[in-house]
């Protein structure tokens, strides 16, 4: 229950806050399609949770509520700057074509491409799938 906590509220602060900069800040008009398969996918790493070990030390009355809420703000404020950091880079440098030779098909890039609303997309759920082995690891 420890990581799912952790988990859950982590996700739901780096969608809503990471959402929020984006649609306000650069204009973004996110599919809702897109929104519905993030939820969809999210619910389903929190499934995996469901079998997971509790060590000794770990038992509920170990838990404090203010570590759990700590640890999930700490994370969902991180992935929500992974997430504006790699707009920012693709919106207003050449960082990927110089160094990578990828560029989207439209430039310059605007905020409702849909490429780089599929390049968001794939990083909020790729990252939130790998959120997961980070709060089932207790180090």
């Amino acid at each position: 229950m420890r990581n799912y906590s952790i988990y859950a509220c982590a996700v739901t602060i780096r969608i809503v806050v990471c959402f929020a900069i984006l649609a306000f800040t650069y204009k973004f008009d996110f599919p809702p399609f897109m929104i519905l398969i993030i939820a969809l996918l999210n619910d389903g790493t929190i499934m995996t949770l469901s079998v997971d070990r509790v060590l000794p030390s770990m038992t509920p009355d170990s838990w404090d509520l203010a570590e759990i809420f700590s640890y999930a703000v700490a994370y969902g404020l991180y992935l929500t700057a992974s997430t504006v950091a790699l707009v920012v880079i693709i919106m207003e440098t050449t960082f990927f074509q110089d160094n990578f030779g990828v560029s989207l098909a439209e430039s310059p890039v605007t905020s409702n491409d849909e490429q780089l609303h599929m390049v968001v997309y794939l990083q909020v759920a790729i990252i939130s799938q790998a959120l997961i082995f980070v709060t089932r690891s207790h180090s």
